[in-house]
């Protein structure tokens, strides 16, 4: 079904676009799996976690806070860790470009 396609794409897209306009903001680099609206829009379709895992998302089981399993993108320092940073960001960017023209 295309629209479902486009609507998980825009979805997807959202999720790139709000860890590349806001680096400094945790809250787009941790998505609860168990989120309803996060599975039926991105969780429940294999090639959308794809993307995900792409531009550096990494499944965690958190037992300490919420005993659940998060995708969470950990983002290296960008001095610290400069060439892993810009290696990460680049990967990052590149999947929202392709999707841009999708």
């Amino acid at each position: 079904d295309s629209r479902l396609f486009e609507q998980t794409l825009q979805a997807v897209h959202g999720v790139m676009s709000n860890v590349i306009s806001y680096p400094d903001e945790e809250q787009f680099k941790t998505i609860r799996k168990s989120n309803a609206r996060f599975h039926e829009d991105i969780g429940r379709h294999a090639g959308a976690i794809g993307c995900l895992f792409a531009i550096g998302f990494r499944e965690q089981y958190d037992v300490k806070q919420v005993q659940e399993t998060l995708l969470v993108l950990r983002e290296p320092h960008v001095v610290e860790e400069y060439e892993e940073w810009k290696e990460w960001f680049d990967q990052a960017t590149a999947p929202k470009a392709k999707v841009e023209l999708v």
